[in-house]
């Protein structure tokens, strides 16, 4: 089964302090997007570096090649 990489299904939970998330809280607005949407771009720069994390899903630069 091919791993699909344009729809996100898959959810993590994951526990801040009070502190941690009025912070990233604060990030998020400056930047203009949700929190949700924040922690995703975030984690796509750490796993696929800065360019895949600004790039659109279909244009594939994350790809196992």
């Amino acid at each position: 089964m091919a791993a699909d990489n344009v729809k996100r299904v898959n959810c993590v939970k994951v526990c801040f302090t009070d502190r941690e998330f009025i912070d990233l809280g604060r990030i998020a607005a400056r930047e203009h997007r949700k929190v949700a949407d924040l922690v995703w771009v975030v984690l796509r720069q750490r796993m696929y570096g800065i360019v895949a994390a600004a790039t659109p899903d279909d244009e594939g630069t994350d790809s196992d090649d």
